[in-house]
């Protein structure tokens, strides 16, 4: 089903101008008149589409962790391939601002997590007779799990992509190697 395009841009600059406004005011200070200031749309636009900020902000963390479990899903297959989670990494790049404020102001940090963990605790089970594991597997999926969205979020903020990714997939071969 293809949307108007004009609906796909109107929601653009809604979300773009509420990570705008997120710059400058904490979000309980945040009115839907500042989002539509900021977005260029009138109120009326504005609540077509969301009944209030915090619909905005619970659909803004549903599209990133949606975003972020499809590009996790193809990374957590091959595990240890270096170029996947250079790829993960690349491909966050052009949401940088908007995961880096949302971690800041709501639970997208721990839907990611969440994500991340589960995914990870699939795969230890698929390959665990494959490696040995000296650890429980809730353990491993937690510690990756955290390292790893740290290593994202800090390279999201600072750069460094090659850098970190290569050192997380050097923890992860020592790991489970």
């Amino acid at each position: 089903m293809t949307e108007d395009l004009r609906v796909i841009k109107t929601i653009r600059d809604i979300q773009n101008g509420f990570i705008q406004v997120l710059q400058d005011k904490t979000f309980e200070k945040i009115t839907v008149n500042d989002i539509c200031t900021a977005s260029l749309v009138g109120r009326s636009t504005f609540y077509h589409h969301y009944q209030d900020k915090y619909d905005l902000l619970a659909q803004m963390n549903h599209n990133q962790t949606e975003k972020f479990n499809d590009l996790l899903s193809d990374r957590i297959e091959q595990l240890s391939q270096d170029e996947l989670l250079l790829n993960l990494y690349n491909s966050l790049i052009p949401d940088s601002k908007v995961i880096t404020t949302l971690v800041e102001i709501s639970d997208v940090k721990d839907n990611l997590k969440a994500t991340y963990f589960k995914l990870l605790k699939q795969y230890f089970v698929k390959v665990s007779s494959q490696i040995k594991i000296e650890v429980p597997n809730d353990f491993l999926s937690d510690f990756y799990a955290n390292s790893a969205l740290t290593a994202i979020l800090w390279s999201l903020k600072h750069g460094h992509q090659e850098e970190i990714s290569k050192f997380m997939n050097g923890l992860v071969k020592k790991s489970i190697g």
